[in-house]
């Protein structure tokens, strides 16, 4: 996959902001994420292709397992819909999201 990562940015000035791991709670087990896609990233982060590291998910407690089993720094976080009237899950991990550059939080209007 990264081999073409070169072929596809063609100009060395070309980069990517934030590579996001989409939807983390869906892979078989959060290990092939910590040691496999996430420092496979932080490569491509240090080979200057790349500024951020981001993971994404629905829930909040697979989202702070991820981190804290992760050695590579994840500097953005996104979830939706956690902190609303009904759900306010977000809460109680916010704490624990200090440690990410940055939070997303999508808030859906109807």
């Amino acid at each position: 996959m990264f081999s073409n990562l070169h072929n596809d940015a063609g100009s060395k000035d070309y980069f990517y902001i934030l590579w996001q791991v989409h939807d983390v709670e869906f892979a078989p087990n959060l290990d092939v994420i910590v040691n496999e896609t996430l420092p496979a990233l932080e490569q491509v982060v240090k080979s200057g292709k790349a500024r951020y590291i981001g993971v994404t998910g629905f829930p909040v407690k697979v989202l702070k397992e991820l981190i804290d089993k992760s050695k590579t720094k994840i500097d953005a976080v996104l979830s939706y819909s956690r902190l609303t009237l009904l759900d306010d899950v977000l809460v109680d991990f916010l704490p624990g999201f200090k440690v990410c550059k940055y939070f997303f939080l999508r808030i859906l209007d109807r």
